[in-house]
């Protein structure tokens, strides 16, 4: 994601502003009369959801093992063709070498991040207790002298190490996500952009109570593909047909079957069998019902009800904002999980903005065509409260 601001030494200049905010001061004197607010906003939205820490590693299944679920698949084409008494048996006494057979293939042949996905999303679950949204916001006036801000998402960004960021770092690396990249998943994210009104102050435009919505599972799994498969090939390859590669179920056949293409026993005077094709056909069926049924619990909608209020500041007296800045976001929020449970509790977040073209253009600031109102830029500087 491309920023504006280059080489602007944003910590410094946040913590001056929220030093001002902290103390009652709220920066350069806001003209009274005349004063322009209207207009477009590169800004930045922290939202801290503690309350969700958890809820999607605590309700999402654990990633089923390529041997079981195969095995199964397996034993159902055998009591398709032979009964459920010939197919008990088997399972019974071959069950777990088939088993065995299966995962140390797998072992042999499987990257390691195949069998680490709950890991990692243990890690996604960390990330998004804390997620930072790029927007637009462009505020109107309204006849009644009241304003309508309209929020236009432009990227999300995440801590890559939560733990860095939990113990105060300041250099901490953040995953940026532009909306582009969303839209373009292989199981794209809904975003709904949000829009307010305000009542005017003097200095203040109070924040009426909102609803920001979007998919929160969704980009835990966009997370979570991207943190495992950080090497994923092809823009249009899908995770099923990765995990699909990765197993090699042509090859997991030929070990199963062996020389005569056939993995069978005789069972109470029934000679049992399965062929190559059918072997083939249960560990494809097998990885696509694992993959499926994983991705299937990533349906988590979440909704924030916020309110609060936003500082206007006029840095250069020219009667025309040029930041808005809060600190008092707050609310509650709420996930719906596959559960049919929820999560839910308080949310708080902070904002701040610039105007599009307001900054001086004195060789620090870049005043070009990537300020265009289409351009995220990221304003929170890696830990920067």
């Amino acid at each position: 994601m491309r920023s504006r601001y280059k080489g602007w030494p944003r910590l410094l200049f946040t913590a001056l502003v929220l030093l001002f905010l902290g103390s009652g001061c709220t920066g350069f004197p806001v003209y009274e009369q005349q004063q322009v607010v209207e207009g477009a906003y590169d800004a930045e939205t922290r939202y801290d959801m503690e309350t969700l820490a958890g809820a999607l590693s605590g309700s999402v299944q654990s990633w089923e093992n390529p041997d079981q679920i195969i095995k199964r698949k397996i034993l159902e084409r055998i009591e398709g063709r032979y009964g459920a008494q010939i197919a008990g048996l088997v399972d019974q006494y071959y069950g777990q070498e088939i088993s065995n057979r299966i995962r140390t293939y797998a072992q042999d042949v499987a990257p390691a991040w195949l069998l680490s996905l709950p890991s990692a999303l243990d890690i996604v679950d960390k990330q998004l207790k804390r997620v930072d949204v790029q927007t637009s916001v462009l505020l109107a006036e309204q006849p009644d002298g009241s304003f309508k801000a309209t929020q236009l998402w432009n990227g999300i960004s995440v801590f890559r190490a939560p733990s860095c960021r939990d113990e105060g770092g300041l250099s901490c690396e953040q995953i940026q996500i532009s909306i582009q990249d969303l839209l373009d998943a292989e199981y794209p994210i809904d975003l709904v952009n949000t829009e307010f009104s305000g009542n005017l102050a003097g200095d203040t435009l109070s924040m009426a109570s909102h609803e920001v919505r979007f998919n929160y599972g969704r980009l835990a799994l966009y997370l979570m593909t991207n943190l495992v498969l950080p090497d994923k090939p092809g823009a249009g390859l899908q995770l099923r047909d990765v995990v699909l590669g990765a197993i090699n179920c042509r090859g997991l056949a030929g070990r199963l079957a062996g020389e005569d293409d056939v993995l069978g026993w005789t069972i109470l005077g029934v000679e049992v069998g399965v062929s190559f094709n059918e072997l083939l056909g249960s560990c494809e069926d097998g990885v696509f019902g694992m993959v499926n049924g994983f991705i299937d619990q990533f349906n988590v909608p979440l909704k924030m009800n916020l309110s609060g209020s936003l500082t206007l500041l006029d840095d250069d007296y020219d009667g025309t904002i040029d930041q808005l800045v809060t600190r008092d976001l707050g609310g509650d929020v709420n996930a719906s999980l596959i559960t049919g449970q929820s999560a839910e509790g308080p949310v708080s977040g902070q904002l701040i903005g610039f105007r599009v073209g307001a900054l001086p253009d004195d060789g620090v600031v870049v005043d070009d065509e990537t300020t265009d109102i289409d351009d995220g830029v990221v304003i929170f500087d890696n830990g920067e409260e």
